[in-house]
């Protein structure tokens, strides 16, 4: 008989986990981990369409020109973003 398989080793502390408030790179982040974000349709709508405007963010501070982020989630969310 086999021996008893072992569960899979947890994941690295402070690993970044997009849909659990790790980094975010808003060069790549999918509509979908946005909402994971907590951002709603219209927030996560717009930043998309911002990036695609810009060709990309250069910078977290970038996001300081999307419309329609209460000054509070700008800046929780430029503390948990990357680009």
């Amino acid at each position: 008989m086999p021996p008893p398989s072992s569960p899979p080793p947890p994941a690295a502390f402070g690993a970044p986990d997009p849909g659990a408030g790790g980094t975010i790179d808003l060069n790549t982040v999918t509509f979908e981990q946005l909402r994971g974000e907590n951002l709603s349709v219209t927030q996560a709508t717009r930043l998309l369409a911002h990036r695609e405007r810009l060709g990309g963010f250069q910078s977290v501070d970038d996001l300081d020109q999307v419309a329609g982020f209460p000054q509070d989630v700008l800046e929780d969310l430029k503390r948990r973003s990357s680009v």
